[in-house]
């Protein structure tokens, strides 16, 4: 499925190409495995070093090509003048299709290299950790890092050569051409891919898949509680993340979470970082799964353990109430004006306007004028609004309340690691099985647009 937009307003002798290659879930989506993320990330790399060949003269020439291979999706990224865009398209489409691993030596390079990358995950800051867990047990597919380093040690130049074959043997193209090119260009360059790759189509009911949860119902305490010790034994720090998720997809419900993230994001750094100087790192702000945002606050201490930064956000959150309902009509109406006029701001680039519709498409929203929709739903926010919103989803009680709370004990202090044994204060749920969580939770289901009819479309934008 082609979609195109000719430049009517930037001018520039620029346009870009990007192909979303819907994969199979019999091999991707949640039928990946520990071992299928390895070879994959082993195929990435082999082909990486293959286009390098071409990137730099390209780059030179002011033409730039990517790869992400997602777990549901292929995505090639073109870019650069349009003139030459065409014909490089086509060169790197072929490139792509004929690439087959076949070195051990270049095999054994690119393993060292995903070795240490997946290593890493152990140096990584501990509030990233939180973060890490968290999406662990409310995605999939996620694996821990070493799973895959264990299935990394054993893929062989054979099974990266295998997955190459297989790889581009069926999917579903979607692809968005805009810029300074015509019609007939665009469709030159989605023929040069297709002829190139040479794929049977995949039916709707055959691509690939993932999964994002539902944080179960938490009205009371902490909620669903996971508990880590710091990988990184010399890192005195110990984190706690804790996540609000609002379930219900409504529009005016979810824009009041951004309008309640943008009321709250100084008064807790002021109170956490400012005044109880637990550590550098204090945030807040919102998640977004699939139409579904979230309330996440996350502290970063080496000076208080990760029991007592939870017990200091959840204090903070409960007595938020007050001073949310302290705050007149005027200044909760300015929070608002201002996430309006963010969400009206003009585009005035190319590439942002693509980047933009290019996530409209790969989502299957096709909302191009979201900015404009998110922004009247916005203006119809008022104190009494939030005030019910802030009640229902993050106040013990509230008939929304979905709370799962991470935390990451350093290992480094043996009274702050001893907590990570302690005993849950009365309605929280420790949780230790994330594949069994995953199979008692229910899955959240982004809502589809309306996707427009295969032949090109001009679409979207204020043109």
């Amino acid at each position: 499925r082609l979609h195109y937009k000719g430049d009517r307003r930037y001018g520039q002798p620029k346009a870009y190409a990007f192909f979303n290659i819907k994969l199979p879930q019999a091999t991707f989506g949640t039928s990946i495995t520990p071992r299928t993320a390895a070879i994959e990330r082993l195929y990435k790399a082999s082909l990486g070093d293959a286009l390098n060949e071409y990137v730099y003269d390209a780059a030179v020439a002011g033409l730039g090509v990517s790869l992400e291979l997602t777990p549901k999706a292929a995505r090639l990224s073109f870019s650069g003048y349009s003139d030459k865009l065409t014909a490089f398209v086509d060169t790197m489409a072929r490139t792509i299709a004929a690439h087959r691993p076949d070195d051990p030596q270049k095999l054994a390079r690119f393993k060292d290299q995903i070795s240490r990358d997946l290593k890493a995950f152990d140096t990584q800051q501990p509030y990233q950790h939180a973060a890490f867990y968290n999406a662990f047990y409310t995605s999939f597919p996620a694996f821990l890092p070493s799973d895959v380093l264990r299935e990394l040690e054993t893929v062989t130049v054979r099974d990266v050569e295998l997955f190459s074959e297989s790889v581009w043997s069926s999917g579903f193209g979607e692809v968005l051409v805009q810029g300074n090119v015509l019609e007939e260009e665009a469709r030159a360059m989605v023929k040069s891919v297709e002829l190139a790759l040479n794929f049977t189509e995949l039916k709707i009911s055959d691509q690939a898949r993932t999964d994002v949860y539902e944080i179960p119902l938490s009205p009371k305490s902490m909620g669903s509680v996971i508990r880590t010790k710091e990988p990184n034994v010399a890192d005195a720090n110990s984190a706690a993340m804790v996540q609000f998720q609002h379930r219900d997809q409504d529009l005016s419900q979810q824009m009041a979470l951004e309008a309640l993230a943008s009321i709250i994001e100084q008064p807790f750094y002021k109170e956490l970082r400012t005044k109880q100087q637990l550590g550098y790192i204090v945030s807040s702000g919102v998640k977004v799964q699939r139409d579904v945002r979230s309330l996440v606050f996350t502290v970063q201490s080496s000076v208080a353990d990760a029991v007592y930064l939870t017990d200091k956000i959840f204090a903070f959150v409960d007595a938020f109430a007050t001073e949310l309902d302290a705050q007149s009509e005027e200044e909760i109406n300015g929070y608002i004006a201002a996430l309006v006029e963010q969400k009206m701001q003009k585009i005035t680039r190319l590439s942002d306007e693509t980047l933009r519709n290019w996530a409209e498409i790969v989502e299957g929203k096709y909302e191009y004028d979201r900015a404009l929709i998110e922004a009247k739903a916005t203006k119809e926010l008022n104190k009494k609004f939030l005030l019910k919103v802030w009640s229902q989803v993050v106040v013990e009680g509230g008939s929304q309340r979905r709370v799962l709370t991470s935390q990451v004990f350093t290992q480094a202090d043996t009274k702050s690691l001893s907590k990570v044994t302690a005993p849950l204060p009365f309605g929280a749920t420790l949780l230790t099985d994330a594949p069994a969580f995953r199979r008692s939770a229910t899955g959240i289901i982004a809502q589809k647009g309306n996707a427009p009819p295969i032949p090109p479309q001009q679409f979207g934008g204020w043109v």
